[in-house]
């Protein structure tokens, strides 16, 4: 089998896992040498994950795990290396905490449970200090910088900021997001880009410059992906309704009658965001669009709908085709 080849690694144990500690805190899963960790971090976890990293523990499966100033999520990640296990990226990976805890894994995937435009690791880069606040105060965004240079293959010109804008401030220069998505995943933009800006949308984002992709760039050390025997499948959406001749998809959906102005708008971005996607409208005047960052973007798009208003909600459009053909009658 190619070192490329793109295979999905079923891998047998997590029957059931059980959550240990409170939402508000870092989360411990455990089963059948699986550690699954979400939730923010604290200076607590230092001991905690210490104790959660048994020697049975083979896999760590990184689930979004959030806070942590840069010293602590480098303290964290030391644990995690120094235990020599395969970590797992599941989710929206940002920050210092979950980008530093995946990249100490001897052997590094993406999880299969959903599509991969669905998943991604992000790591931030900067040329000043940070705040002059705060348990990093000062610090220089160097010792960061070199960390993600020391842990993957990326070198000191893909880990400098080209783009954000530099700041007034002389003590933060710049930020920039380098994000890396599994190499399936099909964006208008690749599946390793650059980002800027505090919107982190992926609309002022660029492909990387050498095209490189997560295992060229080492983030990564396999194509494989992590699908635990309990599920199997690839999470589904709902299916949308068909094409309708309403409007063609580049028309102001304010044909929908009542539709509130500022659906022109969100509907101008909600074409600027990959598909799979949908745009939703409701009998009260509202829309909500959903796009390929969240996992089922249909059944998103039409929740956030039915959880604003209790009046009839539509697909307006879905992908690249208009669906729209009406609200129900009131009753």
């Amino acid at each position: 089998m190619s070192h490329r080849q793109l295979t999905f690694r079923v891998i047998i144990g997590i029957a059931a896992l059980c959550v240990s500690i409170s939402s508000d805190a870092m989360n411990y899963y455990k089963n059948n040498g699986v550690l699954k960790l979400s939730g923010k971090a604290d200076a607590s976890d230092l001991t905690k994950l210490k104790e959660s990293l048994s020697p049975d523990i083979t896999t760590v499966i990184v689930a979004e795990p959030t806070g942590a100033a840069w010293a602590l999520s480098r303290d964290l990640a030391e644990i995690v290396e120094n235990a020599k296990v395969t970590t797992v990226l599941q989710g929206w990976c940002e920050g210092f905490v979950c980008p530093a805890m995946f990249l100490a894994g001897k052997e590094r995937m993406f999880s299969g449970i959903a599509r991969p435009e669905t998943m991604y690791v992000s790591l931030p880069i900067s040329t000043g200090n940070f705040p002059p606040t705060g348990e990093d105060a000062r610090r220089p965004w160097s010792d960061l910088t070199d960390w993600w240079r020391e842990h993957t293959k990326l070198g000191r010109t893909e880990l400098w900021p080209r783009h954000a804008p530099a700041l007034r401030s002389s003590i933060v220069a710049r930020v920039e997001h380098l994000k890396f998505f599994h190499p399936s995943a099909k964006t208008s933009k690749g599946s390793a880009i650059e980002c800027w800006g505090e919107k982190q949308d992926f609309l002022n984002c660029v492909p990387m410059s050498d095209n490189r992709d997560a295992l060229d760039a080492g983030i990564i050390t396999t194509l494989d992906r992590y699908v635990p025997a309990d599920k199997k499948e690839i999470t589904q959406d709902i299916a949308p309704p068909p094409p309708s001749t309403f409007a063609k998809l580049e028309d102001s959906p304010l044909k929908v009658e009542k539709l509130n102005e500022k659906c022109e708008a969100t509907y101008e971005e909600f074409l600027r965001h990959d598909s799979p996607r949908a745009f939703v409208v409701s009998a009260s005047g509202g829309c909500y669009f959903s796009s390929a960052i969240v996992f089922t973007p249909y059944s998103s798009a039409m929740g956030k709908c039915q959880k604003a208003t209790k009046n009839d909600c539509q697909f307006y459009a879905v992908d690249d085709k208009v669906v729209f053909a009406g609200f129900k009658p009131a009753p």
